[in-house]
């Protein structure tokens, strides 16, 4: 592909990025990282920094960022990628569809914020999130069964790493 295409385009960013899952499954998160790396670098200047593949290249780096315990720059991609992601919430172009992971609700992205800030020690701004996920949660009329109770594990796992069992005792309940 690189050389009908040539090494810049965004396809090849495409094939990096669904790399990136395969070298995850096959745990090998530096390799994924390198690889995602790659496809951002491809990305952005073909495609823009404000575009939705950006956002869902960048999601998925902070995941493997994640895996790699390195929460504070998973932090500052999920960051960024939020600001893009909220600006069209339910856009995710086509093609990424193939793999569900890159189907990241902008609740979902929130949450695997909180996650990375407790990862980091940052609890407080964690539970703020997914305080906030929560209570967005309940108003939806159609909330996902998923994002419920994903917020209410994340709420357990921040609690628990804050050691404040006593507050993670009543969404503990719910599970």
């Amino acid at each position: 592909a690189r050389q009908t295409l040539g090494e810049r385009h965004p396809v090849i960013a495409m094939t990096l990025n669904s790399l990136s899952h395969v070298l995850v499954a096959e745990s090998r998160p530096a390799e994924a990282a390198a690889a995602l790396h790659e496809a951002l670098a491809i990305a952005v200047p073909a495609l823009g920094e404000h575009h939705q593949l950006v956002a869902i290249y960048s999601i998925n780096l902070a995941v493997v960022q994640l895996t790699r315990q390195r929460p504070e720059d998973a932090a500052q991609l999920l960051r960024a990628a939020l600001a893009v992601r909220a600006r069209a919430p339910r856009i995710v172009p086509t093609r990424r569809r193939t793999v569900a992971d890159d189907d990241r609700s902008v609740i979902g992205t929130r949450a695997l914020l909180a996650t990375a800030l407790v990862a980091g020690g940052h609890y407080s701004e964690a539970e703020s999130i997914l305080l906030d996920i929560r209570r967005e949660l309940t108003t939806q009329p159609k909330a996902s069964a998923q994002d419920i109770s994903a917020t209410l594990n994340a709420l357990v796992r921040l609690y628990d790493a804050w050691g404040r069992p006593e507050a993670a005792a009543p969404y503990r309940h719910h599970l």
